[in-house]
């Protein structure tokens, strides 16, 4: 449950990274650290990474949240990649360490000189966003009596829990082996985002998580416009917008997953990467095998 709740207060600070909390930046700059400094998400590095992933959503080379693994890139991994990358609990550490600290795939989010900052400005605010999440790892150290021993048990494992269930949000929003995955010559915007999903995970959770669970599809066309707190009015809107095109690769989609743990453990099994649908566009092998055999 702390996963969850601390998820949720990442929500928060992920809307203040968007100016879609508050209409003034000042506002959204501070709230946002107070929201991800705690749980060790420095605010600044992560707005700047996380800007790309909703700019290029489902772009082949660009969308940065969960690379994309094309049949030639599977098979360029070593044997320990490929089991590392399939093995569902590899979600405890993709978010912290691997993707904030150690900087896979786009930049460690904590070193003023990785490959994610590009200006002065951007490293300075880089060291900023981390001198608070470090104000807050020692203020709970403090808190610990000073025991390292009480500093992993009771901090920083537990948030290796908010990292676990961000994974699995972040995963199966945008991973399913019907979504389609576009080179650059067919992707556009809008193609990108109608490959987003929402999920409702019931038992609550979608509240507790200011539903960015089962709002995300109107979270992705409008991310600079529309808060958590309007997202469910927003989704029945945009549902209007594309049923239409419920046939066609574009339709609006949604799945129940109160198996969402288990949704997500198949799922990284499962998907293993990608092949050529048609001329630019790919899907995953076991979605393109699965219509050919249904012919």
């Amino acid at each position: 449950m702390f996963g969850f709740c601390a998820s949720a207060l990442f929500v928060v600070g992920h809307d203040c990274g968007h100016g879609s909390f508050s209409e003034y930046e000042w506002v959204n700059d501070l709230c946002g650290h107070i929201a991800h400094a705690p749980i060790l998400a420095p605010f600044w590095p992560w707005q700047k990474s996380h800007r790309q992933h909703h700019q290029y959503t489902s772009h082949l080379d660009k969308d940065k949240g969960h690379p994309w693994v094309t049949e030639q890139d599977f098979f360029e991994r070593t044997t320990f990649e490929r089991y590392f990358a399939s093995f569902p609990l590899s979600g405890w550490i993709r978010w912290n360490p691997i993707y904030t600290v150690i900087g896979l795939p786009d930049g460690s989010h904590f070193w003023p000189w990785s490959r994610l900052f590009t200006s002065t400005a951007d490293r300075v605010k880089c060291v900023i966003s981390g001198a608070a999440c470090l104000l807050c790892a020692t203020v709970a150290f403090v808190l610990c009596d000073y025991s390292v021993y009480s500093w992993i048990k009771y901090y920083y494992f537990p948030l290796l829990f908010q990292g676990l269930i961000l994974v699995i949000i972040t995963y199966l929003q945008h991973q399913d082996e019907e979504i389609e995955v576009y080179e650059n010559d067919e992707w556009s915007f809008v193609r990108g985002q109608t490959q987003t999903i929402d999920r409702k995970y019931g038992f609550g959770l979608d509240t507790i998580m200011h539903h960015i669970t089962d709002g995300h599809v109107a979270h992705h066309f409008f991310f600079t416009k529309i808060p958590h707190y309007h997202l469910m009015e927003a989704t029945e809107a945009i549902k209007k917008v594309l049923e239409p095109l419920k046939d066609t690769p574009y339709g609006y989609k949604s799945e129940t997953n109160y198996d969402f743990f288990f949704k997500y453990l198949r799922s990284n099994i499962q998907l293993d990467y990608l092949i050529n649908k048609s001329k630019g566009v790919l899907q995953y092998r076991i979605g393109v095998e699965k219509a050919a055999k249904a012919l």
